[in-house]
């Protein structure tokens, strides 16, 4: 029986896939993480950034850490610097890139921070509520051209802040308030700066100049006016009338009687008459405080009486007194009145004491009348001949009309617009003008008839 001998068994190499596959990964090794980003663009104070890092190699996703940045300044885990710097300098940025088997590469940068713009001006002026206003804000620093913004809140109604720094336009209404406005220059830096806008109340018109006129009384009540522009009154008035005083508009005025007795004509407000109970002694005169918020009547004695705004500043003691109060004039300013007596002497009470420069006025005709300048602190007396003394700031003024016809009864100023002078009236019923007064044409009044009664009184508008 034959046997056959199997042949001896060769290791033969085989090909693995496997093999090959390992041999290209080492072939493609992995370059190590770097950080690209090689420097940081020089910025400004108040620019708003956003610069972003970048890093190569390793296993993204790569993720971003950093040491204590300039102030403004923060980095996101995305990689990119944001925020706006607010101190100028150079500062170091160190950052921290990190990918996903967690290497690590790090880096320093300078980060150069210049001076951003900055607002210069430091204070609004005031504005006035429906009065155009405008002012021009300046700044200074970063890299003009300027355009000016409102970055908060806004501004008040009916004003508009230009792109060239004009704040300007009619502000609606009164009051305080806080705005805040900046300005933003040719590579995005931004300064700031709030402020207080005071709007006062829209002004007030000023009062029209009260007219150069008067006003004249006869013992019945009866008025003429002339260049006033409150009417005549033909009406008889109960008692006798002693005296007459003006609004100092022009458009009204008061007469009081012997019983005190107050009447008020046109605008003039009425504030009281005296009470029977409470009279002393006839009474003979009334005086109109600037202003026209009250009155003052005065009695034969020196009685006051005050009504309105007008309170009572004193009367004369007794045993003061010679002759008899002939009449009671306001002061120009403040609170005060002058009263006089027949016999020369002049009392001043509130503001009205320190005009006195003299106790006893010597006038031949005796006293008849009492009237305040109204361009200074002072009066002027007149005596029934016409001759009139000045006190303070009265001077006496020169005539303007003929001579005194019959005798004197009363004396008025015109107002301060008009100048120093003043109005006699004569018991015939005419007016004389001196220095700055002036007596209208007769087609001026308003009742150019002539005084039937004898006249008491005259008063201009103050």
């Amino acid at each position: 029986m034959a046997f056959l001998l199997a042949a001896p068994v060769l290791a033969v190499p085989v090909l693995v896939a496997g093999v090959h596959a390992g041999a290209r990964a080492d072939a493609q090794t992995v370059a190590p993480l770097a950080i690209a980003t090689t420097s940081l663009p020089a910025v400004e104070t108040g620019e708003h950034l956003a610069i972003p890092l970048r890093a190569t190699g390793g296993k993204p996703p790569y993720s971003w850490q950093s040491a204590p940045l300039p102030p403004g300044v923060t980095l996101g885990s995305g990689g990119v610097l944001t925020g706006a710097p607010t101190v100028a300098g150079t500062a170091e940025v160190a950052v921290t890139a990190l990918d996903a088997t967690g290497a690590r590469a790090t880096a320093t940068f300078a980060l150069v921070v210049g001076p951003g713009p900055v607002v210069t001006t430091t204070a609004l002026p005031e504005a006035q509520a429906e009065q155009p206003y405008s002012t021009t804000l300046t700044a200074t620093g970063g890299t003009p051209p300027y355009t000016w913004i409102v970055p908060y809140g806004g501004i008040p109604g009916g004003l508009v802040l230009s792109s060239s720094g004009v704040l300007s336009g009619r502000p609606g209404r009164a009051g305080r308030y806080r705005i805040d406005l900046g300005v933003s220059d040719a590579v995005g830096g931004v300064g700031r700066l709030g402020f207080t806008l005071v709007v006062l109340p829209s002004p007030t018109p000023p009062p029209p100049p009260p007219p150069q006129g008067y006003v004249t009384v006869d013992a019945a009540g009866r008025t003429t006016t002339s260049g006033m522009v409150a009417p005549a009154s033909t009406a008889r008035t109960p008692g006798s009338t002693v005296a007459v005083a003006a609004e100092p508009s022009g458009a009204g005025y008061w007469t009081v009687s012997t019983t005190g007795a107050v009447h008020a004509f046109g605008a003039a407000p009425f504030h009281g008459s005296v009470g029977r109970r409470y009279l002393d002694a006839r009474i003979v005169g009334i005086a109109a405080r600037p202003g026209g918020a009250g009155y003052w009547v005065v009695s034969a004695v020196g009685h006051v009486y005050g009504f309105g705004a007008d309170h009572s500043l004193g009367s004369l003691p007794p045993g003061s007194l010679e002759g008899t109060v002939v009449g009671i004039a306001a002061a120009l300013h403040g609170r005060g009145y002058w009263i006089a007596t027949s016999s020369g002497q002049v009392f001043g009470f509130g503001t009205a004491r320190g005009a006195m420069t003299s106790p006893v006025m010597q006038l031949p005709g005796g006293i008849v009348g009492i009237a305040a300048s109204t361009t200074g602190d002072g009066f002027y007396v007149v005596d029934a001949s016409g001759v009139v003394e000045g006190v303070g700031a009265a001077s006496v003024q020169p005539g303007r009309s003929g001579p005194v016809v019959g005798t004197v009864v009363g004396i008025a100023v015109p107002p301060a617009t008009t100048g120093p002078g003043y109005w006699l009236l004569t018991s015939t019923g005419a007016v004389l003008a001196y220095g700055a007064a002036s007596v209208p044409p007769a087609g001026a009044r308003s009742t150019p008839a002539p005084l039937t009664v004898p006249p008491r009184g005259i008063a201009g508008a103050r």
